[in-house]
């Protein structure tokens, strides 16, 4: 019987990070009906050599595998001259390699071998200072890497620093350095204004209480 495999290579990014092993892809196979129609291959079996064993499974009702970085799944009960394709799902944290394609078909006439390459994908976490100064340099991570809290703080005239925050408007979700990044981040800088007491000099008119204002903010 002629096969058709599926392998998944992943290879480190630029800063030479490697992805764990227990790192999963996902792909789907089809068979072509007509020139634009394909139609998932359901309940296909396939087999996975992992060490001295072989472990098997089969596609879901949308004709999808999942397999691990530097696996193969073998397909040999499929239809020999028949055209299949398969497609990789997008993974997160994931780039395909610059130059290779996330779809491949082929005539089952001869073994089929269909390789995908991926690069660990970086994120990055950026800093908005909403006026202060300095803004942190923006921080390039590994997927799954975590940020480093800025160690000078931004200052603001009539304002104190009160941390950084994920979202500009409410901001209710201060940000914690321990999360793991998993996508592009914007932190907001929160600031409070300051308090400023004004009194008042009667020159020997009635007594006015002093007042508590905040900067920029009007005496009554």
């Amino acid at each position: 019987n002629k096969s058709l495999s599926v392998t998944k290579q992943v290879v480190a990014n630029s800063q030479g990070y490697i992805p764990t092993a227990d790192d999963s892809f996902t792909f789907v196979l089809e068979k072509k009906l007509s020139d634009d129609h394909y139609e998932p291959v359901k309940d296909a079996g396939y087999s996975i050599q992992v060490g001295s064993s072989t472990k098997t499974d089969s596609t879901d009702d949308k004709g999808q595998l999942t397999i691990k970085r530097n696996e193969t799944a073998r397909f040999e009960l499929l239809y020999p001259g028949e055209t299949y394709r398969v497609t990789e799902i997008e993974s997160d944290g994931y780039a395909i390699k610059q130059g290779t394609p996330d779809q491949q078909e082929g005539i089952l006439k001869e073994n089929l071998s269909f390789i995908f390459e991926n690069v660990q994908g970086l994120v990055k976490v950026s800093c908005d200072s909403k006026g202060g100064v300095p803004t942190p340099v923006t921080q390039t991570l590994n997927y799954g890497g975590k940020a480093s809290e800025p160690l000078q703080e931004p200052v603001k005239d009539g304002y104190t620093f009160a941390g950084w925050y994920t979202d500009d408007n409410t901001f209710k979700l201060k940000y914690s350095f321990n999360t793991s990044v998993t996508k592009d981040i914007i932190l907001y800088a929160k600031w409070t204004a300051k308090e400023y007491t004004v009194t008042f000099e009667s020159n020997g008119g009635s007594k006015v209480d002093s007042q508590k204002v905040k900067y920029e903010e009007k005496d009554t």
